[in-house]
Protein backbone atom coordinates (compact mmCIF):
# COMPACT_ATOMS: atom_id res chain seq x y z
CA UNK A 1 0.00 0.00 0.00
CA UNK A 2 3.21 2.11 0.97
CA UNK A 3 4.65 1.62 -2.22
CA UNK A 4 1.56 2.05 -4.20
CA UNK A 5 1.26 5.68 -2.46
CA UNK A 6 4.88 6.54 -3.28
CA UNK A 7 4.47 5.92 -6.82
CA UNK A 8 1.10 7.53 -7.01
CA UNK A 9 3.01 10.93 -5.77
CA UNK A 10 6.10 10.03 -8.03
CA UNK A 11 4.35 10.20 -10.93
CA UNK A 12 2.01 13.20 -10.03
CA UNK A 13 5.02 15.19 -9.24
CA UNK A 14 6.54 13.97 -12.60
CA UNK A 15 3.46 15.03 -14.27
CA UNK A 16 3.31 18.26 -12.63
CA UNK A 17 7.24 19.00 -13.27
CA UNK A 18 6.93 18.22 -17.14
CA UNK A 19 4.05 20.81 -17.69
CA UNK A 20 6.42 23.78 -15.72
CA UNK A 21 9.32 23.05 -17.77
CA UNK A 22 7.48 22.23 -21.37
CA UNK A 23 3.81 23.23 -21.20
CA UNK A 24 1.92 25.26 -23.54
CA UNK A 25 -1.59 25.90 -23.48
CA UNK A 26 -4.29 24.67 -26.09
CA UNK A 27 -7.96 24.71 -26.26
CA UNK A 28 -9.91 21.05 -24.91
CA UNK A 29 -12.65 19.61 -26.41
CA UNK A 30 -15.25 17.36 -24.36
CA UNK A 31 -16.36 14.24 -25.69
CA UNK A 32 -18.23 12.48 -23.15
CA UNK A 33 -18.07 11.28 -18.85
CA UNK A 34 -17.33 7.74 -18.13
CA UNK A 35 -18.22 6.50 -14.66
CA UNK A 36 -15.86 4.05 -12.85
CA UNK A 37 -15.80 2.79 -9.53
CA UNK A 38 -12.24 3.34 -9.44
CA UNK A 39 -12.00 7.12 -10.43
CA UNK A 40 -15.67 8.32 -10.19
CA UNK A 41 -17.23 10.38 -13.07
CA UNK A 42 -14.73 10.92 -15.38
CA UNK A 43 -14.80 13.55 -18.50
CA UNK A 44 -12.90 12.71 -21.66
CA UNK A 45 -11.66 15.42 -23.71
CA UNK A 46 -9.46 15.45 -26.81
CA UNK A 47 -7.02 18.27 -28.29
CA UNK A 48 -4.96 18.88 -31.40
CA UNK A 49 -1.14 19.30 -31.49
CA UNK A 50 0.20 20.48 -34.69
CA UNK A 51 -2.04 18.32 -36.60
CA UNK A 52 -2.02 15.14 -34.43
CA UNK A 53 -5.53 14.35 -31.79
CA UNK A 54 -4.79 13.17 -27.81
CA UNK A 55 -7.47 12.08 -26.02
CA UNK A 56 -7.33 12.24 -22.40
CA UNK A 57 -9.62 12.41 -19.35
CA UNK A 58 -10.04 14.36 -16.11
CA UNK A 59 -12.38 14.33 -13.27
CA UNK A 60 -15.32 15.94 -13.84
CA UNK A 61 -16.31 19.48 -12.40
CA UNK A 62 -20.01 20.13 -12.06
CA UNK A 63 -20.34 22.98 -14.36
CA UNK A 64 -18.76 21.74 -17.28
CA UNK A 65 -20.36 21.06 -20.55
CA UNK A 66 -19.95 17.61 -21.33
CA UNK A 67 -19.78 17.10 -24.75
CA UNK A 68 -19.04 19.86 -26.76
CA UNK A 69 -17.45 21.51 -24.13
CA UNK A 70 -13.75 23.89 -25.30
CA UNK A 71 -11.86 24.31 -22.05
CA UNK A 72 -8.23 25.38 -21.84
CA UNK A 73 -5.32 22.51 -21.84
CA UNK A 74 -2.01 22.61 -20.48
CA UNK A 75 0.02 20.73 -22.40
CA UNK A 76 3.70 19.43 -22.72
CA UNK A 77 5.24 19.75 -26.01
CA UNK A 78 7.81 16.94 -25.23
CA UNK A 79 4.79 14.65 -24.85
CA UNK A 80 1.49 16.16 -25.56
CA UNK A 81 -0.26 13.16 -23.81
CA UNK A 82 1.16 14.87 -20.48
CA UNK A 83 -1.80 17.42 -20.01
CA UNK A 84 -4.17 18.71 -17.85
CA UNK A 85 -7.63 20.14 -18.97
CA UNK A 86 -8.86 23.53 -16.60
CA UNK A 87 -13.08 22.83 -16.69
CA UNK A 88 -13.38 26.13 -14.96
CA UNK A 89 -11.73 28.30 -17.81
CA UNK A 90 -14.44 27.87 -21.27
CA UNK A 91 -13.15 29.25 -24.21
CA UNK A 92 -15.45 30.37 -26.89
CA UNK A 93 -16.19 29.06 -29.87
CA UNK A 94 -14.63 31.68 -32.43
CA UNK A 95 -10.90 31.25 -30.82
CA UNK A 96 -8.76 28.75 -32.67
CA UNK A 97 -5.31 27.89 -30.82
CA UNK A 98 -2.15 28.09 -33.00
CA UNK A 99 -1.42 24.17 -33.74
CA UNK A 100 2.02 24.14 -31.30
CA UNK A 101 -0.10 26.13 -29.10
CA UNK A 102 -0.03 29.44 -26.39
CA UNK A 103 2.81 29.91 -24.78
CA UNK A 104 0.66 31.54 -21.38
CA UNK A 105 -2.86 30.94 -20.38
CA UNK A 106 -3.96 34.42 -22.14
CA UNK A 107 -6.27 33.38 -25.02
CA UNK A 108 -6.71 35.50 -27.93
CA UNK A 109 -8.44 35.65 -31.52
CA UNK A 110 -6.02 34.41 -34.11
Amino acid sequence: MIVLLGLSLYFNIDHDNELEKYGRYTVGKTIKYTLSFKNGRQVQYEIKVNGKNYKSSSDYLYDATVPNGRYLVKFSTRDPEINEIYLDRPVSWDIDPPADGWTKKQLTKR
